[in-house]
């Protein structure tokens, strides 16, 4: 069975990229390192409040940033990322709960939230669906 890249269950904002490469290219010589430096600047710029983190969701939800009302979580498999805005984090844990603040503090978020992801990866996807065997289909935003 195939599968996609991981969104936590409870995320409120899912945006898709493709990380950028010749097909005669090797994905692991790609700079994740620098991609995420510049993901972690960049909405940090656009949202002041959000400090470092670094726990996980799950086995594959890397949380990046949080503040005391959301946290942004990165997961990345076959080239596409999935970079995700999700409610209220608690520090023990990295529990997940879906406070009516937290929510509606994302909701207003949302608009310069994919900007900011769409600015640092050049472009974004949408997810079309997902196959019956797990694999998810995606069209680049605006096509």
């Amino acid at each position: 069975m195939g599968r996609s890249v991981s969104t936590p269950s409870a995320a409120r904002v899912v945006v898709y990229a493709h990380i950028p490469y010749e097909e005669d290219e090797d994905l692991s010589r790609i700079n994740w390192d620098d991609d995420m430096a510049n993901l972690k600047g960049a909405l940090q710029a656009a949202f002041p409040s959000l400090g470092e983190a670094d726990c996980w969701l799950g086995n594959e939800d890397h949380v990046i940033l949080k503040n005391r009302l959301a946290a942004v979580t990165v997961s990345e498999y076959c080239g596409i990322v999935a970079v995700c805005l999700v409610p209220y984090m608690y520090e023990y844990g990295c529990r997940v709960d879906d406070a009516p603040l937290s929510v509606q503090c994302i909701k207003n978020a949302e608009g310069r939230f994919r900007k900011v992801v769409a600015e640092v990866f050049g472009e974004t996807l949408v997810k079309m669906g997902t196959m019956s065997n797990g694999v998810g289909v995606f069209r680049k935003v605006g096509a």
